[in-house]
């Protein structure tokens, strides 16, 4: 494994220094409403800056120049991630597209109050549904890590906390820590207090955390899932499921007890489209969230009509309505919401490009 991109010591300064630039690049976009941020900075040089920028709904990619996040900010690596771009009539739904935090305001309308916090019935549920997307995300991520051979220090080094968010996510869902999940959790606080007294940490030390950060990724997906399943009430499918849709095959069978996810790298092909092909083997039970996202059929798997049933429901609906505004507005470097599968209509052409790569990549015929 080849670790690159060693992170730098930075003053708490500079994450102001360069939201001040961001501000100062965006101010008179046309459309642009409000500037968010999200989070706090607690470990300036492994903290990020998470931006939400509000617009109205009919703008338009090309009159929002310097809206995203340049090249040179990228670079400093306070910026590690694109905005979020949220049309105006979305803000109040922000909680059940996005796990949102600490919003402030810092330009334009304060429209953070706006956001709408969930219904006091909804947390737990909203909870258990963040859990299980946000660790899909990280699966997803962890097997481009191993097909590609290269470990981002300093990126991962940011993943590493964000699993102390998972931790809030699974004390409000009501899913018990293991033993060895408290014990990572216990070393990544403790590399990120020396690292604000002034210690970094060791390649060593860094590798062995993120190979145990995979394999509690694995295990809290199998338990949320399994969580879930007892929530929606409805029974778990015997026979394998299959869902497909552009770059991602998943495959849902009693065989996957733990989480599988592997990375398809399509060389020259993937690095002129951007995109990673995937496919996962799930336990039987993420049939169930993926019916109530919305893939596949009732036939196939029943639907719950509970408290966590309609929650799915509504979060999809949310996330497809904010990518339908990314993608009639043209505006591809927004963050968007994960619902497992690629959402939006698919144009014919990309629809051949993808059917065409999973071809030459010689999966398609085991995942059908």
């Amino acid at each position: 494994m080849r670790i690159v991109n060693q992170p730098r010591f930075l003053p708490v300064e500079a994450y102001a220094d360069e939201l001040e630039h961001y501000l100062q690049r965006v101010n008179g976009v046309r459309g642009l409403l409000s500037v968010m941020t999200m989070g706090s900075v607690g470990a300036p040089g492994l903290s990020d800056l998470d931006i939400i920028c509000v617009v109205e709904e009919q703008v338009r990619a090309r009159e929002m120049p310097g809206l995203d996040i340049s090249a040179g900010a990228r670079e400093r690596e306070i910026f590690i991630h694109g905005p979020i771009v949220v049309p105006e009539p979305l803000v109040g739904e922000l909680n059940y597209i996005f796990p949102i935090s600490t919003l402030q305001n810092h330009w334009g309308e304060p429209l953070a109050q706006m956001v709408k916090p969930p219904a006091e019935e909804e947390h737990a549920a909203l909870a258990l549904v963040y859990l299980v997307d946000f660790t899909l995300s990280r699966l997803l991520q962890h097997s481009v890590v191993k097909t590609s051979g290269v470990l981002d220090k300093r990126g991962w080094l940011t993943r590493l906390w964000s699993l102390t968010h998972s931790e809030r996510l699974c004390n409000s869902a009501g899913i018990v820590l293991q033993p060895h999940w408290v014990r990572l959790l216990r070393d990544i606080r403790s590399v990120r207090d020396r690292w604000n007294s002034g210690d970094g940490c060791s390649d060593s030390q860094f590798l062995n955390l993120y190979r145990r950060l995979e394999i509690v990724h694995r295990q809290l997906l199998s338990a949320t899932l399994k969580r879930e399943a007892s929530l929606l009430g409805i029974r778990v499918p015997g026979g394998p499921v299959r869902f497909r849709r552009g770059f991602r095959r998943v495959i849902c069978r009693k065989e996957a007890g733990v989480p599988l996810v592997v990375h398809h790298p399509a060389g020259l092909w993937s690095s002129v489209t951007r995109i990673n092909y995937h496919t996962i083997h799930a336990p039987p039970e993420y049939a169930l969230r993926l019916a109530h996202y919305g893939f596949g059929t009732p036939e196939t798997v029943p639907l719950s009509n509970g408290v966590h049933g309609e929650i799915l429901k509504k979060r999809a609906r949310l996330v497809k309505e904010h990518v339908s505004f990314l993608n009639r507005s043209g505006i591809t470097f927004s963050l968007r919401g994960n619902l497992g599968l690629p959402v939006g209509r698919e144009s014919p052409i990309f629809t051949l490009l993808h059917r065409a790569a999973w071809m030459l990549l010689g999966t398609y015929a085991h995942s059908r």
